[in-house]
């Protein structure tokens, strides 16, 4: 005799239904954060271990402090908002080499949330909203990608070898919130908005990388979220909304960012993705 376990509001093929812990590809799953509230939103649900850790940023040229207050609800509690501060999501930032041997997709569903740079902060114009760096560290040299949005031309997508514009992405309302992934095969990086429909391919030679590797940056060791500079500086001080991130250690294909993009709209139906 044979049971059959039924389990209400998930479809196992990933056809417009929430997946089983919310995302794709599970054997190729790094991390994978979902910030809906509940009392372990910050703990990662591959089962890798990690759980998210926030800090508060004075922009004073001192350390950064461990301070849960830098967390607010977004959208009634399904997401979160990184506020004068970052979110340390503790996985650590890896070295890609051009050669393609390892990969990665990173996915984000929110954005800018909006909300203008605290009158009160110290640290001058905040321009950049860091939605997840990967190594980056604010440099224009050979990293991996911070995924980001530019205040002042409203690109939104991921920079490598670029001062401040997102140089690989596209133009999009101000804190508009989306699901979107960049990859990286080793021979060029791709943004894909799967909500505007956007799609930017560049090479390593359109990139004018030139190194052996994309090497994250000393002074950003793991996957964070917001302004995680040590220093007086808040130009990556705009505050992100956040309600999925997630990396994997390869390309997802078509069918699979298109499940992932399905599953996410019906768990966060409210926020226009």
């Amino acid at each position: 005799m044979g049971l059959i376990i039924e389990v209400t509001g998930v479809d196992w093929s990933g056809r417009g239904y929430p997946l089983a812990n919310g995302f794709v590809a599970n054997d190729n799953l790094l991390a994978g954060f979902d910030f809906r509230l509940r009392s372990d939103r910050l703990t990662d649900v591959s089962g890798r271990g990690f759980t998210a850790t926030p800090y508060r940023n004075n922009i004073n040229g001192a350390a950064l402090v461990e301070d849960a207050t830098v967390l607010e609800n977004a959208s009634g509690g399904q997401g979160i908002i990184v506020r004068n501060g970052m979110l340390d999501l503790k996985l650590s930032n890896r070295e890609f080499p051009l050669n393609g041997s390892i990969h990665f997709t990173t996915m984000v569903v929110g954005g800018y949330s909006g909300i203008p740079f605290d009158a009160g902060q110290p640290g001058g114009t905040a321009n950049i909203c860091n939605l997840v760096d990967m190594g980056n560290g604010v440099s224009a040299g050979d990293c991996p990608p911070v995924l980001q949005q530019y205040r002042v031309d409203t690109s939104l997508g991921a920079r490598i070898r670029s001062s401040a514009a997102s140089n690989i992405g596209a133009a999009a309302g101000l804190g508009v919130k989306t699901c979107f992934f960049v990859t990286y095969d080793g021979l060029k990086v791709t943004y894909k908005n799967m909500t505007t429909g956007a799609l930017v391919e560049r090479t390593n030679a359109q990139l004018g990388i030139v190194g052996s590797s994309l090497k994250p940056a000393v002074n950003c060791p793991t996957l964070r979220s917001g302004n995680y500079l040590v220093g007086t500086s808040a130009v990556i001080g705009l505050y992100p909304e956040l309600y999925q991130v997630a990396q994997w250690d390869k390309v997802l294909t078509a069918d699979e960012m298109q499940a992932q993009y399905l599953s996410s709209k019906s768990l966060f139906p409210s926020i226009g993705i």
